[in-house]
C-alpha cells in the first residue's frame, strides 16, 4: 500500500505561542474544534509521553472509537500516532505553536 500524502494546515493567530499552546496543547479540548470527535478521555492524571487518549467519533449515523498514545510532548509541540477521527487510519498527528514576524 502506498504511503499517504501529508496533510498540513497553518493558522496564524495574533497571540504569543505560549497563550496559543495553552489552548491547542490541551488535548482534552479537541472535541471543541473537531468536526467528528465527540469525546476524548485522557487516561491518567496529566498528558505526557506514553499517555493514552481514547476518542469517541461520530459522522452522521456512524460512530467509532479511537485510541492513541502520545509519542512526543515538549513545550509548544506534541505528536501522537493517528488522530481522533478518520485520519487515525492514515498517519500521525502533531501540533505546534511558534512565533511569526509581526506585520
Amino acid at each position: 500500500m502506498p504511503s499517504p500524502k501529508p496533510i498540513s494546515a497553518t493558522v496564524r493567530i495574533a497571540a504569543p505561542p505560549d497563550r496559543v499552546w495553552a489552548v491547542v496543547g490541551d488535548v482534552a479540548r479537541m472535541p471543541e474544534w473537531s468536526p467528528e470527535l465527540r469525546r476524548l478521555t485522557v487516561l491518567g492524571r496529566r498528558v505526557r509521553v506514553g499517555t493514552t487518549l481514547l476518542g469517541l467519533n461520530r459522522r452522521g449515523w456512524v460512530a467509532w472509537p479511537t485510541s492513541s498514545k502520545v509519542t512526543r510532548l515538549e513545550p509548544e509541540r506534541a505528536r501522537w500516532p493517528g488522530a481522533p477521527g478518520r485520519a487515525a487510519r492514515r498517519g500521525p498527528t502533531s501540533c505546534s505553536a511558534r512565533p511569526t514576524a509581526r506585520r
